[in-house]
């Protein structure tokens, strides 16, 4: 069964006036701002107060319930932006969250009765007193999933930025507490992470059905839940397949890890990667949002305009976070020294050597809807195997020879070497230019350059303490930034009416 793209909504009178691509990111990213400040203030304190054994613990746990939940729905949230009406999108919605609850209660007779041995299996044997937990995480991050891809339709990022807000300060509030009250155990990271995204999940559900529910009820019908199901049988089909791999393939480090190394390794890893794509999540799951909508809209005018829109994600993707990676790779151990502590030195590290991959993956991962628009499913899915391949094989050789700086560096090579086949492929497909997006942008690559050189030589050469390269790597980001702020005006006058409204309008 084909899959169709979005047209122009006849039903969307009430629906956000069409903005700039750049206005639609920033409500997203300027609502979240402050939360995302937060989280980057309260990082040293919970660094502190936790232990890596700790975040070793959490990060089984998240990456337990990060592999089931890309499944949750069987990818058919995915589709909800795609029904020319919104009934057919509506009758999506509720088949997700029907099927999110179906799966989630499954899985508590399965993890009841085979706790034990998952536990022993994933070598985590305190993960057996919060497997419990991950029925109800599972279904409360898969309702989240839907209800947001509903949203994204609607336009409604500002709500959705809101939510972001309430997990991300529910969450970090809840991990201060339990730290400070005596409690800094993984347990205690593992219950701030569901009470965020509970508090998260019931917001955005509450604000949408009382915005929406008229449409909802008169929409919402079993033979239409059937006759969408039946029209996007492509997604669990194939789809459900190529998501879970690549799932996998970014989650399985973290069991390589636990079963070849200690917790506190994996906790290391855990922390190096979470800090690596705080930045890279925080504008690159927003910009992925906004662009799914708008690929989703441009595709079904003309080749050309798609084109346009792909080579203005590509451009924004660059300048954004080609800096911030570089500065991690350059001075990312003395950065983790002096913000999170010297205990934490060893996670700076490895967040130097998976800079790379995370680059090409901050890019890669808002362009990989494509392969759903344009009905690439079964491309995406051989990317994904080609990355559980790269992510399994390099760690498992690096355990073999106990040596996790091997293993970290040949994963690095491997997977972003993956990521970039993947992408100039993808780009090819849709017509776009790499070279064509770059041009507009070439003065920030020259100075995101420059700057990141200018790090890498004072500190080969002149051996600086850690807290000089750190405040030198602080204040090239600032000039970075400022100049950017300075040179993009759309961004400007977006920026501006964030910092003078505190949102989007």
């Amino acid at each position: 069964m084909e899959i169709t793209t979005i047209a122009h909504d006849k039903e969307s009178k009430n629906q956000p006036k069409h903005r700039s691509f750049a206005a639609d990111v920033l409500t997203l990213v300027g609502g979240t701002a402050v939360a995302q400040v937060i989280g980057i203030l309260v990082y040293p304190i919970i660094t502190r107060l936790y232990g890596a054994d700790a975040f070793g613990l959490a990060a089984v746990f998240s990456s337990l319930v990060g592999i089931i939940t890309v499944v949750a729905c069987l990818r058919y949230e995915l589709a909800i932006m795609l029904p020319k009406t919104n009934e057919g999108a509506a009758n999506l919605l509720a088949s997700c969250l029907l099927i999110t609850s179906v799966i989630s209660l499954t899985l508590a007779p399965i993890l009841w009765l085979f706790g034990t041995d998952i536990s022993a299996l994933l070598n985590a044997p305190g993960l057996l007193s919060y497997l419990w937990l991950v029925p109800l995480m599972v279904f409360l991050s898969g309702s989240y999933l839907s209800i947001s891809y509903w949203n994204s339709r609607k336009r409604q990022f500002g709500r959705l930025s809101a939510t972001q807000v309430t997990n991300s300060i529910a969450t970090s509030g809840t991990q201060l507490g339990v730290g400070f009250a005596g409690y800094p155990s993984g347990g205690g990271l593992i219950g701030a992470k569901v009470i965020g995204q509970a508090i998260a999940t019931l917001t955005l559900s509450y604000q949408t059905w009382k915005s929406d529910k008229q449409q909802f009820k008169q929409n919402i019908t079993g033979r239409g839940m059937a006759s969408e199901l039946k029209r996007y049988i492509n997604f669990p089909k194939v789809d459900t397949w190529s998501a879970l791999i690549n799932s996998l393939s970014l989650q399985m480090p973290i069991f390589i890890l636990t079963a070849f190394f200690s917790s506190t390794i994996v906790g290391y890893y855990s922390i190096g990667l979470s800090v690596l794509q705080l930045p890279m999540n925080f504008i690159g799951s927003a910009i992925a949002q906004v662009f799914f909508q708008r690929i989703s809209e441009a595709s079904n005018q003309n080749v050309g305009e798609a084109s346009k829109v792909v080579e203005s994600i590509l451009e924004k993707l660059v300048v954004i976070g080609l800096f911030p990676i570089l500065l991690i790779a350059v001075v990312g151990e003395e950065l983790f020294t002096v913000i999170l502590g010297a205990a934490w030195s060893e996670a700076g590290l490895y967040a130097q050597i998976l800079a790379f991959p995370i680059l090409i993956r901050f890019i890669f991962s808002p362009i990989s809807t494509l392969f759903t628009v344009q009905r690439k499913l079964r491309a995406f899915l051989v990317v994904n195997i080609t990355l559980i391949f790269a992510y399994t094989g390099s760690l498992v050789w690096g355990g073999l020879n106990n040596n996790i700086y091997f293993g970290l560096i040949i994963s690095s090579i491997s997977v972003g070497s993956t990521y970039i086949i993947a992408t100039r492929w993808i780009l090819s497909e849709s017509n776009a230019s790499f070279k064509r997006a770059m041009f507009p942008i070439k003065n920030n690559i020259f100075l995101a350059t420059l700057l990141a050189t200018t790090l890498l030589s004072a500190k080969v050469g002149l051996a600086p303490s850690a807290i000089i390269m750190a405040v030198s790597g602080i204040i090239c980001a600032a000039m970075y930034y400022s100049y950017l702020a300075i040179t993009d005006g759309d961004m400007r006058n977006q920026l501006k009416k964030i910092l003078q409204m505190g949102r989007v309008t």
